[in-house]
């Protein structure tokens, strides 16, 4: 039977009757007056159950979260008391969905969000309770890296100073409860990084991390197994690079030194020499280093004199022996000495006056080398009993084989003076014979036999040095002959200006003595 109950009345009145009402427990019969004075009077009051539609109580509230740590793979297990519903004292059962004792997956593999959980408890009144809530599941237990994957401590032939590539495989790891089937693993310095030979180095500790797609991470710092070693040695000498061909500079086949030079500046290089050891050396020898080159580019030069010169390169480190290259070096001396004469040439000395004497000369090889006690002079053409030209030979040679040569002009002179030209007149008509006669003295101060001797004829103006005859020289021409008492003469028609004088001269073809006339004045 259900009854409805109004009342009517001040509000302070029906909410203190809403309150009793709450319980399932009215007063089942009371009598109020009231007024609008919100005056009243209770007349009866006593309690009875009419009906008990209380329902259980849950340990959650609705809209609630509850937490689980991960303990099975992805997931937890949702305990089978973990959501409870009392009645007055007593246990209600209680269905869930998911159900109690079922898997709740983590919240990373739900779209990073709790799993909602729908529970009901109905206890024995009939009335049914519900529950709306959510359960999170973390995982914050970091994996451990298996002790069996993890790569033994690893020795590697350094290759460089600045280090060696070293490649290794990551170790693996195991996730607590198995909630991560396959955490990854980092290690720091990474596979396939440069492991410095140098300080850190040689030795360098590598240290792994596990990582579950909780975002859990292991300790690399923590205990083993966590770390292993990458350590470099140095058991390989200096590599030497850049050698064949060598570059040189300047960049010539032929190395020639300069006329004025008795050495070739060379560059060699750049070339590398590599290394692990940074205390490394290098140096060649002969030879200088060049500035501007930084390792593992080096250079040097020298001065290189003529001739082969064989250039060892050494690089050295600490470990190991010093590893060495050479080559050779071959400069040319193309250049011949250069022969300069003491003394005039031509050089004149009289006829008899006994073996000729050189006045010498001076030899110098590439402007530096003194070559002079090497200068061989030949002579043997100088006769100094007869007049005329010769020529002195000089020739000196280097020592790269080089000859140079030069000629001194000797001129043997006729010794006791010279007749002069003599004119038949001084005085002559235009036109009319003037034979003129000249000869060349020997040392006894006679005429010699000087038909052999080309003789160069000139007449010319004596005041304005005009040329009147253009020098006759053909002894066969006419007017000119050669007499049996050794004395030329030359047959002078005298042609000219009236009034004017005339000097004639005649030079020796193998001396170059001149003879002259005295004026000769035509009328």
């Amino acid at each position: 039977m259900q009854n409805t109950l109004r009342f009517i009345g001040p509000i302070d009145l029906i909410r203190f009757v809403e309150r009793r009402l709450r319980n399932d427990i009215i007063s089942s019969v009371f009598t109020a007056t009231s007024a609008n004075t919100g005056e009243y009077s209770l007349q009866t009051d006593r309690e009875q159950i009419i009906n008990d539609r209380t329902p259980a109580t849950f340990n959650f509230t609705n809209g609630s979260t509850g937490f689980l740590e991960a303990n099975v793979e992805s997931g937890a297990l949702l305990p089978a008391d973990y959501v409870t519903a009392t009645k007055n004292g007593e246990a209600v059962p209680v269905n869930c969905t998911p159900a109690l004792g079922s898997t709740i997956p983590l919240d990373i593999l739900n779209g990073d969000a709790p799993t909602a959980l729908s529970c009901s408890a109905t206890s024995d009144n009939g009335v049914t309770a519900t529950l709306d809530m959510t359960i999170s599941v973390v995982d914050t237990e970091a994996p451990v890296i298996d002790a069996s994957s993890l790569p033994a401590d690893i020795i590697v032939e350094a290759t460089t100073a600045a280090g060696t590539v070293v490649d290794y495989t990551n170790p693996t790891a195991v996730d607590v409860w198995g909630v991560d089937p396959n955490p990854v693993v980092s290690c720091d310095p990474a596979s396939g990084s440069l492991f410095p030979y140098q300080s850190p180095g040689p030795q360098t500790t590598v240290s792994c991390t596990a990582t579950d797609e909780s975002g859990n991470a292991s300790d690399p710092a923590g205990p083993p197994p966590t770390r292993f070693t990458v350590t470099l040695q140095d058991t390989t000498g200096p590599q030497l690079d850049g050698f064949n061909p060598l570059r040189f500079v300047p960049p010539d086949a032929e190395k020639i030194v300069q006329p004025d030079s008795v050495v070739y500046p060379l560059l060699w290089g750049p070339f590398t020499v590599t290394d692990a050891d940074p205390n490394l050396s290098v140096d060649c020898e002969p030879g200088d280093a060049v500035g501007g080159f930084l390792p593992p580019e080096y250079a040097f030069q020298y001065a290189f004199p003529v001739g082969t010169t064989t250039v060892t390169c050494t690089a050295a480190d600490t470990q190991n022996p010093p590893v060495t290259t050479s080559f050779d070096v071959t400069v040319e001396d193309r250049t011949a000495p250069i022969i300069t004469l003491l003394g005039d040439s031509p050089y004149r000395i009289e006829m008899g006056s006994g073996p000729y004497v050189d006045p010498g000369a001076t030899a110098l090889d590439n402007a530096t080398t003194d070559l002079t006690d090497g200068i061989v002079v030949d002579d043997s053409a100088v006769d100094t009993t007869t007049a005329g030209t010769y020529e002195v030979l000089y020739s000196v040679t280097d020592a790269s084989g080089n000859t140079g040569t030069a000629t001194r002009e000797v001129i043997v002179e006729f010794a006791y003076g010279l007749t002069g030209i003599i004119a038949t007149k001084y005085t002559v008509k235009v036109g009319s014979s003037n034979p003129l006669y000249w000869a060349w003295l020997g040392a006894d101060g006679n005429p010699l036999d000087s038909s052999a001797d080309a003789q160069m004829l000139t007449i010319r103006d004596c005041e304005t040095g005009d040329i009147l005859i253009n020098p006759v020289g053909d002894p066969g021409a006419s007017g000119f002959r050669f007499k049996a008492d050794n004395w030329w003469q030359f047959n002078w028609d005298s042609m000219g200006e009236k009034g004017r004088s005339y000097c004639a001269s005649v030079r020796s073809g193998l001396t170059g003595q001149i003879q002259y006339s005295e004026p000769i004045r035509l009328r």
